[in-house]
This record gives C-alpha cells, structure tokens and sequence, in this order.
C-alpha cells in the first residue's frame, strides 16, 4: 500500500513507490475547508535511480512534473495515482 504525500512548493517528499508507480500521470488536488478534495490539475511521475544506499539497495530521486500554476498558492496537494489510490 502507498503512504501519503505532501507537495511542497520548493519539492516533494515521498514514502517508498512500487516500480509500477514510476513515470505515471497523476491528478493533483487541492482540500477544501470542508475536507473534501477538488482535482485541479495534472502532471507525471519521474523518476531515477540515483545510487545504491550503504546496503547496496537501489534508491531513486522522484519528482512530480507539472506546470507550475497547478501548484500556485499551495502548500501541500493530495495526488491522485488512479481512481481509488490517493496519496
């Protein structure tokens, strides 16, 4: 199961992403006052592999890729994989 997300304006922090997940199109959102969540914009996942950790694991850099008034304003956006998993 994927763990939550939060988009910074000045970066991305990830939990672990299956390989699947990688080069994905993504929904991102934005959550109302009332907590529920409107879809604004889209983008993609990028991923690389970075390096090998000190145990020899690989580990990737990820971004999500959109233009940037998707992401205007906002602090932290839910992103959407596909229907059903949110992140």
């Amino acid at each position: 199961m994927l763990s939550a997300v939060a988009i910074l304006a000045t970066g991305a922090s990830f939990a672990p992403l299956p390989k699947q997940a990688f080069n994905s199109v993504v929904a991102i959102g934005r959550t109302m006052p009332d907590g529920s969540r409107v879809w604004i914009g889209s983008g993609f996942l990028y991923a690389y592999l970075n390096r090998p950790d000190l145990k020899g694991e690989s580990r990737y850099r990820s971004y999500i890729v959109t233009n940037r008034p998707v992401l205007a304003s906002l602090k932290e956006a839910p992103v959407r994989f596909n229907p059903g998993s949110l992140l």
